[in-house]
């Protein structure tokens, strides 16, 4: 008997009554479902094609018997799909990292197989679906040195939030963008050929239900073919994947960081940063959807995150994820935002101004580590410049720019916040959560879009 949806190890995904609620193909009919578990009360019933089980509660290691196919390990939990480019595949060092011992919290590996959920995370070399190989080239690699992505750390602290099991599906490749690797319409090419294919089947594979995605790409889409239309083939991935996956899939994403190649040439630095501020806005025009930033974080190498940098960016991804699901409980709050704006001029010396930036979702207060840095002033929105700002202080959840302008002058002026691709940019909150990169954002005063 060949069944799809049900492997040994895996995570289900419950429902709101904490009871698993998944589907799983048979190529024979099923007579009997029976799991070791004394108040578990299992349901199953044929829908078109495939089955729909439900019943079994919240937690594991549980047997589960259909007919004489036996399956073990199983946990009931939360699942969630983890996508995109090389930072979400994992390109941090492979030091220092804690090993996760909690048999609860697992992975569903590249090769198809489920176990304890540890770095290297997405080994796409060794990947069942051959778009990953074949197509995209990936080879079988030594994981000695690299591997650490913040699939771990998110599954870590969702577990800590919610005390159910986690299981997470690694499908990210490096390299790739979104207008032509990830496309949506490329489902029909089937899982060998396409990355959105392949992830689905690895969906299909585990039932077919999911709690959410975990999205973590961009840095392949600051070319001139793409970047200008970012926003657009977001909105249809994700509807792609509420079409596909489930209605109204809560999506969480992080803003690309920062890159030292070539960042002198003036394109890419007008590319790289259109690309964070499309991402900084993309909650105003998708629901359920929400950001976290990295601008302020260490590298690994000339692109990639530091490892302690990739265990912040799980953990906050995971508050804004738990926050777009149940609110903001327990101390969670969704990804920073720039909240408004306002202009006061100096008491002393008229020629000067003071600009107030105050950002919503801070834990604790802001933090500069003895000097802000990383904002930017133009007299337009076309050309980053670098003048004008003398002094850049932190105060509670507020920003202060200081400029050695009038208050008249500066309104209508633009700003920027980690512009270009190697800004030094360096705000936190108290929790080591970066500030959003922005630009450019006209000066002016009230709510900021």
């Amino acid at each position: 008997m060949k069944i799809r949806g049900i492997a040994n190890g895996m995570v289900m995904q419950r429902d709101k009554n904490n009871l698993c609620d998944i589907y799983f193909y048979a190529d024979e009919p099923v007579e009997k479902i029976e799991v070791d578990d004394k108040f578990s009360f299992v349901k199953f019933e044929k829908e078109n094609e495939k089955y729909h089980l439900s019943g079994i509660r919240t937690g594991g290691p549980y047997t589960l018997k259909i007919n004489n196919e036996i399956f073990n390990d199983i946990y009931v939990g939360d699942l969630w799909i983890l996508a995109g480019q090389s930072n979400n595949q994992g390109v941090g060092r492979l030091v220092d990292i804690p090993y996760n011992s909690n048999d609860k919290i697992r992975a569903f590996y590249m090769d198809s197989c489920w176990s304890v959920a540890n770095h290297p995370l997405n080994k796409m070399g060794e990947s069942f679906y051959k778009v990953h190989t074949e197509v995209l080239g990936a080879t079988p690699s030594n994981f000695n040195i690299k591997g650490v992505g913040p699939g771990l750390s998110f599954a870590q602290k969702m577990f800590s939030l919610t005390g159910a099991p986690q299981g997470v599906i690694p499908c990210s490749h490096g390299g790739t963008n979104l207008f032509d690797q990830w496309d949506p319409k490329k489902l029909s090419l089937g899982p060998n050929k396409s990355l959105y294919g392949a992830t689905y089947a690895r969906f299909l594979d585990n039932g077919s239900n999911c709690k959410g995605v975990f999205w973590y790409q961009g840095c392949s889409d600051a070319h001139e073919q793409c970047y200008l239309d970012y926003t657009e083939n977001m909105i249809e991935l994700v509807k792609a994947f509420r079409r596909d996956f489930k209605e109204n899939l809560p999506f969480v994403q992080v803003q690309i960081s920062r890159c030292s190649w070539d960042h002198n040439e003036h394109m890419g630095d007008i590319m790289w940063t259109s690309i964070r501020e499309q991402q900084r806005k993309l909650n105003l025009k998708i629901e359920n959807f929400d950001t976290v930033n990295t601008v302020a974080y260490r590298l690994a190498d000339c692109i990639h995150l530091a490892s302690t940098s990739q265990e912040v960016v799980g953990q906050d991804a995971a508050e804004a994820m738990f926050c777009l699901i149940y609110g903001k409980l327990y101390n969670c709050k969704p990804g920073i935002k720039l909240d408004t704006i306002e202009v006061f001029s100096d008491d002393y010396d008229e020629n000067m101004s003071s600009v107030v930036l105050t950002y919503k979702n801070v834990h604790g207060k802001l933090q500069d580590f003895g000097r802000a840095m990383g904002f930017n002033r133009s007299w337009n929105s076309e050309y980053i410049e670098n003048c004008g700002i003398f002094d850049t202080f932190v105060d509670g959840n507020q920003v202060t720019i200081r400029c050695d302008y009038p208050k008249e002058k500066i309104i209508g002026q633009y700003l920027w916040y980690g512009a270009g691709r190697d800004n030094a940019a360096n705000i936190t909150d108290e929790k080591g959560r970066s500030l959003p990169a922005f630009g450019p954002i006209e000066i002016k005063e009230g709510k900021v879009d």
